[in-house]
Protein backbone atom coordinates (compact mmCIF):
# COMPACT_ATOMS: atom_id res chain seq x y z
CA UNK A 1 0.00 0.00 0.00
CA UNK A 2 0.85 3.75 -0.24
CA UNK A 3 2.92 5.40 2.46
CA UNK A 4 1.69 8.49 1.33
CA UNK A 5 -2.37 8.53 2.24
CA UNK A 6 -2.95 10.11 6.13
CA UNK A 7 -3.19 7.25 8.39
CA UNK A 8 -2.55 8.09 11.98
CA UNK A 9 -1.06 5.48 13.72
CA UNK A 10 -0.21 5.47 17.41
CA UNK A 11 2.63 2.84 17.55
CA UNK A 12 2.38 1.72 21.27
CA UNK A 13 -0.16 2.48 23.78
CA UNK A 14 -1.68 0.50 26.14
CA UNK A 15 -4.92 -0.30 27.91
CA UNK A 16 -6.00 1.79 30.92
CA UNK A 17 -6.39 0.49 33.93
CA UNK A 18 -9.01 0.83 36.69
CA UNK A 19 -10.89 -0.43 39.65
CA UNK A 20 -13.63 -1.69 37.04
CA UNK A 21 -10.72 -3.30 34.89
CA UNK A 22 -9.44 -2.32 31.50
CA UNK A 23 -10.35 -0.33 28.85
CA UNK A 24 -9.24 1.91 25.63
CA UNK A 25 -10.85 5.84 25.37
CA UNK A 26 -12.21 4.85 21.66
CA UNK A 27 -14.48 7.77 21.76
CA UNK A 28 -11.65 9.61 22.63
CA UNK A 29 -9.43 7.88 19.75
CA UNK A 30 -11.99 8.45 16.83
CA UNK A 31 -12.86 12.01 17.73
CA UNK A 32 -8.85 12.37 17.40
CA UNK A 33 -8.70 11.34 14.34
CA UNK A 34 -6.63 7.94 14.97
CA UNK A 35 -6.92 5.03 12.75
CA UNK A 36 -5.52 2.71 14.84
CA UNK A 37 -3.16 1.50 17.99
CA UNK A 38 -0.68 -0.84 18.75
CA UNK A 39 -2.09 -1.89 22.25
CA UNK A 40 0.42 -4.75 23.98
CA UNK A 41 -0.98 -8.25 25.53
CA UNK A 42 1.61 -7.28 28.69
CA UNK A 43 2.64 -8.56 31.73
CA UNK A 44 3.70 -5.47 34.35
CA UNK A 45 6.80 -5.52 36.68
CA UNK A 46 7.06 -9.23 37.98
CA UNK A 47 9.03 -9.63 40.67
CA UNK A 48 12.29 -11.98 41.28
CA UNK A 49 11.28 -14.46 43.12
CA UNK A 50 7.60 -14.51 41.48
CA UNK A 51 6.36 -17.43 39.54
CA UNK A 52 7.39 -16.59 35.67
CA UNK A 53 3.39 -17.80 34.79
CA UNK A 54 2.18 -15.31 36.97
CA UNK A 55 2.15 -12.68 34.53
CA UNK A 56 -0.29 -14.61 32.46
CA UNK A 57 -3.46 -13.56 34.11
CA UNK A 58 -2.47 -9.59 32.96
CA UNK A 59 -1.87 -10.72 29.49
CA UNK A 60 -5.43 -12.56 29.46
CA UNK A 61 -6.99 -9.67 30.79
CA UNK A 62 -5.27 -7.00 28.62
CA UNK A 63 -5.46 -9.02 25.47
CA UNK A 64 -9.52 -9.29 26.24
CA UNK A 65 -10.17 -5.94 26.98
CA UNK A 66 -9.07 -5.23 23.22
CA UNK A 67 -10.91 -7.80 21.82
CA UNK A 68 -13.85 -7.08 24.49
CA UNK A 69 -13.85 -3.44 22.65
CA UNK A 70 -13.56 -4.31 19.04
CA UNK A 71 -16.56 -6.84 19.40
CA UNK A 72 -18.76 -3.74 21.53
CA UNK A 73 -18.02 -0.81 19.16
CA UNK A 74 -21.14 -1.66 17.05
CA UNK A 75 -18.44 -1.41 13.91
CA UNK A 76 -16.63 1.58 14.90
CA UNK A 77 -13.28 -1.07 15.77
CA UNK A 78 -12.02 -3.74 14.57
CA UNK A 79 -8.85 -6.19 14.87
CA UNK A 80 -6.42 -6.01 12.23
CA UNK A 81 -3.94 -8.51 11.15
CA UNK A 82 -2.23 -6.71 8.48
CA UNK A 83 -1.23 -3.57 7.32
CA UNK A 84 -3.79 -3.86 4.06
CA UNK A 85 -6.53 -4.58 6.94
CA UNK A 86 -5.67 -0.66 8.80
CA UNK A 87 -5.98 0.43 5.28
CA UNK A 88 -9.12 -0.88 4.47
CA UNK A 89 -10.77 -0.17 7.78
CA UNK A 90 -9.01 3.46 7.68
CA UNK A 91 -11.20 3.93 4.32
CA UNK A 92 -14.38 2.96 6.30
CA UNK A 93 -13.60 5.15 9.06
CA UNK A 94 -13.24 1.71 11.52
CA UNK A 95 -10.69 2.22 13.88
CA UNK A 96 -8.27 -0.37 13.85
CA UNK A 97 -6.05 -2.83 17.36
CA UNK A 98 -3.22 -4.16 16.57
CA UNK A 99 -2.07 -6.82 18.58
CA UNK A 100 1.21 -6.47 20.43
CA UNK A 101 3.04 -8.19 23.62
CA UNK A 102 5.27 -6.82 25.75
CA UNK A 103 7.09 -9.02 28.71
CA UNK A 104 7.95 -12.21 27.97
CA UNK A 105 9.00 -13.70 31.23
CA UNK A 106 5.26 -15.32 31.85
CA UNK A 107 6.11 -17.62 28.62
CA UNK A 108 8.26 -20.32 29.39
CA UNK A 109 9.23 -21.91 25.76
CA UNK A 110 8.55 -21.25 22.01
CA UNK A 111 5.25 -23.21 22.24
CA UNK A 112 4.25 -20.73 24.46
CA UNK A 113 4.87 -17.94 22.45
CA UNK A 114 3.46 -19.44 19.85
CA UNK A 115 0.44 -19.81 20.93
CA UNK A 116 0.13 -15.87 21.54
CA UNK A 117 1.00 -16.03 17.65
CA UNK A 118 -1.57 -18.26 16.95
CA UNK A 119 -4.26 -15.59 18.67
CA UNK A 120 -2.85 -12.70 16.29
CA UNK A 121 0.25 -10.90 18.09
CA UNK A 122 1.54 -9.09 15.21
CA UNK A 123 4.45 -7.07 17.19
CA UNK A 124 6.37 -9.12 20.59
CA UNK A 125 9.06 -7.37 22.83
CA UNK A 126 10.62 -9.84 24.61
CA UNK A 127 11.30 -7.12 27.17
CA UNK A 128 10.37 -5.18 30.40
CA UNK A 129 11.63 -4.64 33.94
CA UNK A 130 14.09 -6.93 34.53
CA UNK A 131 16.13 -9.44 32.68
CA UNK A 132 13.96 -12.27 31.86
CA UNK A 133 15.20 -15.95 30.20
CA UNK A 134 14.82 -14.15 26.52
CA UNK A 135 16.53 -11.30 27.18
CA UNK A 136 18.07 -8.63 29.27
CA UNK A 137 16.05 -5.74 29.69
CA UNK A 138 16.94 -2.07 29.51
CA UNK A 139 15.77 -1.51 33.26
CA UNK A 140 18.13 -4.16 35.05
CA UNK A 141 15.91 -3.73 38.65
CA UNK A 142 17.63 -6.27 40.78
CA UNK A 143 14.04 -6.55 41.91
CA UNK A 144 12.80 -8.29 39.18
CA UNK A 145 15.95 -9.81 37.78
CA UNK A 146 14.82 -13.61 37.15
CA UNK A 147 17.72 -14.50 34.56
CA UNK A 148 21.32 -13.96 33.69
CA UNK A 149 24.53 -15.64 32.70
CA UNK A 150 23.97 -15.09 28.99
CA UNK A 151 24.98 -11.21 26.74
CA UNK A 152 22.07 -9.72 26.05
CA UNK A 153 20.09 -12.45 24.46
CA UNK A 154 19.38 -15.90 25.81
CA UNK A 155 19.68 -19.11 23.35
CA UNK A 156 15.98 -19.45 23.98
CA UNK A 157 16.16 -15.42 22.78
CA UNK A 158 17.95 -16.66 19.91
CA UNK A 159 15.57 -19.48 18.74
CA UNK A 160 12.06 -16.87 19.57
CA UNK A 161 14.08 -14.30 16.74
CA UNK A 162 13.96 -17.07 14.38
CA UNK A 163 10.61 -17.87 15.22
CA UNK A 164 9.34 -14.86 14.60
CA UNK A 165 11.46 -14.16 11.62
CA UNK A 166 9.75 -16.69 9.98
CA UNK A 167 5.96 -16.46 11.30
CA UNK A 168 6.36 -12.42 10.07
CA UNK A 169 5.90 -11.04 13.07
CA UNK A 170 7.75 -7.90 13.91
CA UNK A 171 10.62 -7.54 16.63
CA UNK A 172 10.24 -4.52 18.90
CA UNK A 173 13.76 -3.97 21.02
CA UNK A 174 12.07 -0.66 22.82
CA UNK A 175 12.40 -2.59 26.25
CA UNK A 176 15.78 -4.40 26.14
CA UNK A 177 19.02 -3.48 26.92
CA UNK A 178 21.58 -2.18 24.37
CA UNK A 179 23.47 -5.37 24.29
CA UNK A 180 20.06 -7.64 23.34
CA UNK A 181 19.41 -4.97 20.85
CA UNK A 182 22.23 -5.45 18.81
CA UNK A 183 22.47 -9.16 19.26
CA UNK A 184 18.38 -9.29 17.78
CA UNK A 185 19.82 -6.57 14.97
CA UNK A 186 22.46 -9.81 14.64
CA UNK A 187 20.34 -12.15 14.35
CA UNK A 188 17.17 -10.96 12.42
CA UNK A 189 16.85 -11.64 8.97
CA UNK A 190 14.40 -8.95 8.83
CA UNK A 191 13.58 -5.40 9.81
CA UNK A 192 13.24 -4.14 13.80
CA UNK A 193 11.55 -1.25 15.31
CA UNK A 194 11.82 0.31 18.90
CA UNK A 195 8.17 1.20 19.58
CA UNK A 196 8.00 3.78 22.05
CA UNK A 197 11.80 5.56 22.74
CA UNK A 198 13.03 8.34 23.78
CA UNK A 199 16.74 10.02 22.34
CA UNK A 200 20.15 9.96 24.92
CA UNK A 201 20.90 13.13 22.35
CA UNK A 202 17.96 15.18 23.89
CA UNK A 203 18.42 13.59 27.65
CA UNK A 204 21.65 12.10 28.07
CA UNK A 205 21.70 8.21 29.27
CA UNK A 206 18.54 7.00 30.82
CA UNK A 207 16.59 3.25 30.42
CA UNK A 208 14.73 3.05 26.92
CA UNK A 209 16.38 5.60 25.43
CA UNK A 210 18.64 5.21 22.06
CA UNK A 211 21.79 6.01 21.35
CA UNK A 212 22.52 7.54 17.36
CA UNK A 213 24.59 4.67 16.87
CA UNK A 214 21.48 2.51 17.50
CA UNK A 215 18.79 4.61 15.38
CA UNK A 216 21.32 4.03 12.48
CA UNK A 217 21.71 0.36 12.55
CA UNK A 218 18.11 -0.18 13.07
CA UNK A 219 17.69 2.00 10.11
CA UNK A 220 20.12 0.41 8.08
CA UNK A 221 18.28 -2.60 8.44
CA UNK A 222 14.93 -1.23 7.39
CA UNK A 223 13.59 -0.67 10.62
CA UNK A 224 11.79 1.89 12.18
CA UNK A 225 12.32 4.18 15.55
CA UNK A 226 9.21 5.79 17.54
CA UNK A 227 9.09 8.52 19.53
CA UNK A 228 7.53 8.08 22.66
CA UNK A 229 5.40 10.99 24.10
CA UNK A 230 6.29 10.73 27.80
CA UNK A 231 7.67 14.27 28.98
CA UNK A 232 10.37 12.99 30.91
CA UNK A 233 12.57 12.14 27.54
CA UNK A 234 12.49 15.33 26.06
CA UNK A 235 13.91 17.79 28.63
CA UNK A 236 16.09 16.66 31.30
CA UNK A 237 14.63 17.60 34.84
CA UNK A 238 17.20 15.47 37.13
CA UNK A 239 19.22 18.73 37.58
CA UNK A 240 15.83 20.46 39.21
CA UNK A 241 16.86 21.55 42.18
CA UNK A 242 13.15 20.71 44.37
CA UNK A 243 13.82 17.25 41.58
CA UNK A 244 17.00 16.81 43.08
CA UNK A 245 15.87 17.22 46.81
CA UNK A 246 13.02 15.71 46.69
CA UNK A 247 14.50 12.35 44.93
CA UNK A 248 17.53 12.56 47.90
CA UNK A 249 15.33 13.14 50.19
CA UNK A 250 13.27 9.95 49.56
CA UNK A 251 16.58 7.52 48.58
CA UNK A 252 18.12 8.58 51.91
CA UNK A 253 15.21 7.74 53.85
CA UNK A 254 14.58 3.96 52.06
CA UNK A 255 18.13 3.61 52.93
CA UNK A 256 19.76 4.22 49.37
CA UNK A 257 23.08 6.07 48.40
CA UNK A 258 22.26 9.85 47.70
CA UNK A 259 21.52 11.40 44.65
CA UNK A 260 23.80 10.41 41.73
CA UNK A 261 22.21 12.33 38.93
CA UNK A 262 20.42 10.96 35.66
CA UNK A 263 20.51 7.16 36.53
CA UNK A 264 18.54 7.83 39.72
CA UNK A 265 16.19 10.36 37.95
CA UNK A 266 15.23 7.50 35.54
CA UNK A 267 15.74 4.09 36.91
CA UNK A 268 15.74 2.30 40.23
CA UNK A 269 19.06 -0.17 39.78
CA UNK A 270 20.36 0.08 43.42
CA UNK A 271 21.23 -3.85 44.07
CA UNK A 272 19.87 -3.22 47.40
CA UNK A 273 16.21 -3.01 46.67
CA UNK A 274 17.15 -6.93 45.94
CA UNK A 275 16.19 -7.60 49.21
CA UNK A 276 13.51 -5.52 49.72
CA UNK A 277 10.11 -7.16 49.72
CA UNK A 278 7.56 -6.41 47.62
CA UNK A 279 5.53 -3.80 49.77
CA UNK A 280 8.68 -2.13 50.52
CA UNK A 281 8.99 -1.77 46.54
CA UNK A 282 5.99 -0.75 46.04
CA UNK A 283 5.71 2.08 48.75
CA UNK A 284 9.58 3.45 47.30
CA UNK A 285 7.93 3.26 43.07
CA UNK A 286 4.86 5.15 44.05
CA UNK A 287 6.48 8.15 46.10
CA UNK A 288 9.34 7.66 43.27
CA UNK A 289 6.68 8.38 40.61
CA UNK A 290 5.15 10.73 42.10
CA UNK A 291 8.02 12.91 42.99
CA UNK A 292 9.91 12.88 39.23
CA UNK A 293 6.58 13.53 37.18
CA UNK A 294 5.54 16.54 39.70
CA UNK A 295 4.54 19.52 37.54
CA UNK A 296 4.42 17.64 34.38
CA UNK A 297 3.60 18.32 31.61
CA UNK A 298 7.14 20.51 31.63
CA UNK A 299 7.27 19.47 27.42
CA UNK A 300 5.17 19.63 24.92
CA UNK A 301 4.36 18.80 21.18
CA UNK A 302 7.12 20.78 19.67
CA UNK A 303 9.58 19.38 22.26
CA UNK A 304 7.83 15.71 20.80
CA UNK A 305 8.54 16.68 17.07
CA UNK A 306 12.23 18.17 18.12
CA UNK A 307 13.15 14.72 18.90
CA UNK A 308 11.68 13.43 15.70
CA UNK A 309 13.23 15.88 14.06
CA UNK A 310 16.83 14.65 15.34
CA UNK A 311 16.08 11.38 13.87
CA UNK A 312 15.22 12.58 10.01
CA UNK A 313 18.37 14.28 10.65
CA UNK A 314 20.24 11.18 11.19
CA UNK A 315 18.64 8.57 9.26
CA UNK A 316 15.73 10.00 6.88
CA UNK A 317 12.13 10.67 7.71
CA UNK A 318 11.54 6.74 6.27
CA UNK A 319 12.71 5.85 9.83
CA UNK A 320 10.80 7.29 12.44
CA UNK A 321 6.89 7.27 14.23
CA UNK A 322 5.50 8.02 16.91
CA UNK A 323 3.57 6.40 19.37
CA UNK A 324 1.81 7.95 23.02
CA UNK A 325 2.58 5.65 25.30
CA UNK A 326 -0.88 6.61 26.64
CA UNK A 327 -2.53 4.89 29.72
CA UNK A 328 1.69 4.23 31.34
CA UNK A 329 3.48 7.51 31.39
CA UNK A 330 2.66 9.09 28.13
CA UNK A 331 1.66 12.59 27.37
CA UNK A 332 3.03 15.67 26.83
CA UNK A 333 1.28 19.12 26.91
CA UNK A 334 -0.70 19.63 23.83
CA UNK A 335 -0.64 15.61 23.62
CA UNK A 336 -2.20 14.09 26.66
CA UNK A 337 -5.05 12.74 25.23
CA UNK A 338 -6.46 11.32 21.99
CA UNK A 339 -8.49 14.38 20.97
CA UNK A 340 -5.40 16.00 21.47
CA UNK A 341 -3.85 14.52 18.31
CA UNK A 342 -4.88 17.30 15.65
CA UNK A 343 -1.68 19.13 17.34
CA UNK A 344 0.63 16.47 16.74
CA UNK A 345 -0.42 16.37 13.36
CA UNK A 346 0.00 20.44 12.54
CA UNK A 347 3.30 20.41 14.38
CA UNK A 348 4.17 17.80 11.85
CA UNK A 349 2.80 19.97 8.99
CA UNK A 350 4.56 23.08 9.97
CA UNK A 351 7.91 21.21 9.39
CA UNK A 352 7.10 18.21 6.64
CA UNK A 353 4.81 18.11 3.50
CA UNK A 354 2.19 15.49 3.55
CA UNK A 355 3.58 12.55 1.72
CA UNK A 356 6.08 12.95 4.82
CA UNK A 357 3.56 13.60 7.58
CA UNK A 358 1.90 10.45 6.52
CA UNK A 359 5.03 8.12 6.85
CA UNK A 360 5.95 9.67 10.16
CA UNK A 361 2.06 9.00 11.40
CA UNK A 362 1.98 5.47 10.37
CA UNK A 363 2.97 5.16 6.66
CA UNK A 364 6.65 3.63 7.72
CA UNK A 365 5.03 1.37 10.64
CA UNK A 366 2.88 -0.41 7.96
CA UNK A 367 5.97 -0.70 5.60
CA UNK A 368 8.15 -2.28 8.18
CA UNK A 369 4.93 -4.55 8.53
CA UNK A 370 4.72 -5.35 4.92
CA UNK A 371 8.40 -5.60 4.58
CA UNK A 372 8.44 -7.85 7.91
CA UNK A 373 5.63 -10.58 6.21
CA UNK A 374 7.99 -10.43 2.96
CA UNK A 375 10.65 -12.10 4.84
CA UNK A 376 8.93 -14.47 6.46
CA UNK A 377 7.40 -15.90 3.36
CA UNK A 378 10.95 -15.93 1.30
Amino acid sequence: MSTDELIVIDGHADVAESDSGYSFPLAEALQGGVAAAIVPVRASRIPREAEAESGLREYAQTFEAVEREASASEGRAAIARSSAEIAANAERGVFSFVHSLQNARPLRDLAALEQWLDRGVAIVDFGFIGNNQWAHSSRPYASANAEDGYDGLSGLGEQGIELLNSRGVVIDTAQVSVAARRRILDRSKAPVIASHNGLKARVGEADRTLGDEEIVAIAEGGGLVQIVAFDGYHRFRGEDPKVVADIRELRERFGLPGYRGPADYYALLDPETAEWDEQKFQDYFGEYHAKVRNGWPKTDVADLIDSVDHVVRLVGVDHVGIASDFHHGGGVGGWLDYTQTPNVTAELRRRYDDAEVAKVWGGNLLRVWDDVRSAGDA
